[in-house]
């Protein structure tokens, strides 16, 4: 009898990509929750343009890319700059210098606004990015596990969208890093677990770190009138050292200010 648990990792593993640099270290950033076509799109492109400045930096595209309002959802087509397939079209324009620069390494599930086009028609607004980028393997769907290598330090990686708050929900995820998109937070948490070696037979003490993205969506009008607070706009660059196994996050401004002022990313 096939066992339960092989049917269960075969399904994840539809979900995995692995990427290798032999660089001695690399930025990773999780492009997530752009909102194209509310979003403030100057800022994105100086974003993609900071990480084309650095030559190590690479790029996992995740969930929300475009606004998507919809005639039922919550928002109003009336603040989008771009709507329909506008918004599509727009952040395919500005993600190809990543793509033609092979920094572009994984794109994850469409997230909760594409998901109103989804649930309707079944069109994937990430798989159409995928596409039209001419990446189509690329696009894992609606799960995202990652194995980055850098040199011969190997961390694992995951990105899940819409997600819950319950604290320490995600524990069974069991990897370096953990993005959390949708809720717009920017910030993080560094956590402490044990580490099992099986061939040496020991343990060891070993930090993770659950991510909170941010976003590029201006305010929008459904959140003044439901009196929301407003949340940071940007997103992460974490450095993953090749070296040792270390483990960084900058917010995307802090970045660019201590390399401007003499850090060597």
């Amino acid at each position: 009898m096939i066992e339960k648990e092989e049917l269960l990792s075969d399904k994840l593993n539809t979900h995995t990509f692995s990427f290798r640099t032999n660089q001695d270290k690399m930025f990773l950033v999780v492009l997530s929750d752009v909102h194209m076509g509310a979003c403030n799109r100057e800022y994105l492109k100086e974003i993609i343009s900071f990480i084309l400045s650095i030559k190590n930096c690479y790029v996992i595209l995740g969930g929300d890319a475009t606004n998507s309002t919809t005639a039922t959802s919550k928002g109003n087509v009336l603040e989008e700059q771009l709507s329909g397939d506008e918004q599509i079209y727009a952040i395919v324009e500005d993600l190809k210098p990543l793509v033609e620069n092979n920094r572009l390494i994984a794109i994850g599930e469409t997230g909760n606004h594409g998901n109103r086009i989804y649930d309707n028609s079944y069109i994937s607004i990430n798989k159409m990015i995928a596409v039209l980028l001419g990446v189509p393997k690329l696009y894992k769907g609606n799960a995202l596990f990652g194995f980055i290598n850098v040199n011969d330090i190997c961390y694992t990686v995951s990105v899940i969208h819409k997600n819950r708050k319950a604290k320490n929900y995600y524990e069974y995820a069991r990897c370096d890093i953990l993005y959390k998109e949708h809720w717009h937070e920017l910030r993080y948490e560094q956590k402490l677990v044990y580490e099992w070696n099986k061939y040496n037979k020991s343990l060891s003490v070993i930090p993770t770190f659950e991510i909170y993205n941010g976003s590029f969506l201006n305010l929008p009008e459904y959140s003044l009138k439901a009196n929301y607070r407003p949340q940071f706009i940007g997103t992460y660059f974490t450095l993953l050292d090749g070296k040792k196994r270390y483990i960084q996050p900058f917010i995307d401004k802090d970045l660019y200010y201590i390399i401007n002022n003499g850090f060597k990313a």
